[in-house]
């Protein structure tokens, strides 16, 4: 069984595996601002911002960390902070923010086509000081080893702040919008980086778009596979990899109390306060008076989850409000907006080929809720014809929990992602036919740790 500090540590709910380059150096040569005070994580003037298509990039900057040497200046050759339009949960203008790195040996699949991966980092924070733009280089995260991966494939790769400017954590359309967004500001402005690298003809260039998250960031992801054919019909998605689905969130709120991911439950409520403010009334005019006086629950809102684990390990984040879990779990403002903004599969039906692994015993996001979520899309088959129906391969891993998970299947995703991305995916995938699903039960990995 793990110990909360092993669990931290080696943990890639809020961060992949850290890469062999020291980030120590990073932060002695620069020192940038956190978001929260940086003047340049601002939106424009609001007629800028209203008058600006989704995707328009309004502002962009070499990294000031220069992250791209952390990675590996054999892998990429520069990376770029770009501010770019898009739409929170309500369809209101805002703004996110992407991290693009490039690759230093670019490659294309096929006759004018180039591949970017667009990789979501569940950095799960209430506080916009956790983005990844900003927590790659320092303590709050670590810089992930599968960023590396993907440049080693020659692969334009995206790092997007998916929770947006107001770290709305775990509410799943700001997030999806942000992704789509993301990719839009990147292969479609004539100012973005990428275009910039191509060179001139880049309007001729077609690219291959991939989709990865696990856990936290499978919700960016997959809110942005199933949004994508009414929000960006323009994006076309080659491939979709998501694992650790957390889906429903409030069925996570109900198993993870008097665990070490405890934290987990005022870190979202605090995300959905930042979309919703009115939950953030209703939320402190709950707490009894003993929570009120100590802080215990709104110290959340500016914590990273690095902090929340530790200090919500093994506690009850229920016990600060009146009714205990019934002011959350019976909450009708609280159960509409997890139902729309929380759970997965409301808001559209994603056909491109998604690769979807999940461990069998996964006590964090119990296995059922994504068990449905497969259930749902693949019998749409029926409904909507062969032609158009979902193309999914979904694994079940015998192996590990949760945490295990990730790694022990990290490979395997890259590798789907890869064989998408150089059309080796053939057009029966993955059933032989072209359609359809294929659910399995596998034994990948070596990991076989339990969640707790």
């Amino acid at each position: 069984m793990h110990s909360l500090l092993a669990l931290l540590a080696g943990s890639s709910l809020f961060c992949s595996q850290a890469l062999s380059a020291s980030i120590d150096g990073l932060k002695s040569r620069s020192s940038p601002l956190p978001p929260s005070q940086d003047p340049w994580y601002t939106a424009p003037e609001q007629g800028i911002l209203v008058s600006s298509p989704p995707g328009s990039i309004l502002r962009i900057r070499p990294d000031p960390f220069d992250l791209y040497a952390a990675v590996g200046k054999n892998l990429s050759s520069a990376s770029y902070n770009i501010l770019y339009r898009t739409n929170d949960a309500n369809e209101i203008p805002t703004f996110a923010v992407t991290t693009l790195f490039i690759p230093t040996g670019a490659t294309s699949s096929g006759k004018d086509r180039h591949n970017l991966l667009s990789y979501q980092i569940p950095y799960n924070s209430p506080t916009v000081d956790a983005s990844p733009s900003y927590a790659l280089a320092t303590d709050l995260s670590s810089t992930s080893s599968d960023i590396a991966a993907a440049l080693e494939q020659g692969w334009y790769v995206s790092v997007v702040d998916h929770e947006g400017p107001k770290a709305s954590f775990a509410v799943g359309v700001v997030e999806g919008h942000a992704v789509l967004d993301a990719v839009r500001a990147v292969t479609q402005s004539s100012s973005s980086p990428a275009i910039k690298n191509i060179g001139h003809g880049h309007k001729d260039y077609k690219w291959n778009v991939g989709l990865w998250g696990y856990s936290g960031g499978s919700i960016a992801s997959e809110f942005a596979a199933e949004l994508q054919a009414t929000y960006a019909p323009d994006v076309e998605i080659t491939a979709v990899a998501i694992g650790g689905l957390p889906t429903p969130v409030r069925e996570v709120m109900k198993s993870v109390p008097n665990s070490p991911y405890a934290g987990l439950i005022p870190l979202a409520l605090w995300g959905y306060a930042n979309a919703f403010p009115e939950l953030g009334d209703y939320l402190l005019s709950r707490l009894t008076p003993q929570a009120k006086k100590s802080g215990v629950f709104t110290k959340a809102h500016n914590m990273t989850v690095t902090e929340g684990f530790v200090f919500y390990n093994n506690s009850d984040p229920f016990s600060y409000f009146i009714n205990g879990r019934e002011d959350i779990l019976l909450s009708p403002l609280i159960n509409s907006l997890l139902e729309r903004q929380g759970t997965m599969g409301k808001h559209g039906f994603p056909t491109m080929p998604m690769f979807v692994y999940k461990a069998i015993a996964d006590q964090l996001a119990p296995i059922e809720g994504a068990d449905a979520l497969i259930e749902q899309y693949c019998g749409y088959n029926s409904v909507v014809g062969s032609a158009k129906g979902a193309r999914i391969l979904y694994e079940r891993n015998t192996i590990g929990g949760h945490l295990a998970e990730e790694l022990n299947q990290d490979a395997s995703a890259l590798a789907f992602l890869a064989k998408a991305f150089n059309g080796q995916l053939g057009d029966g995938w993955p059933h032989g036919n072209g359609t359809g699903c294929v659910v399995k039960n596998v034994a990948v990995g070596n990991d076989t740790s339990p969640d707790w």
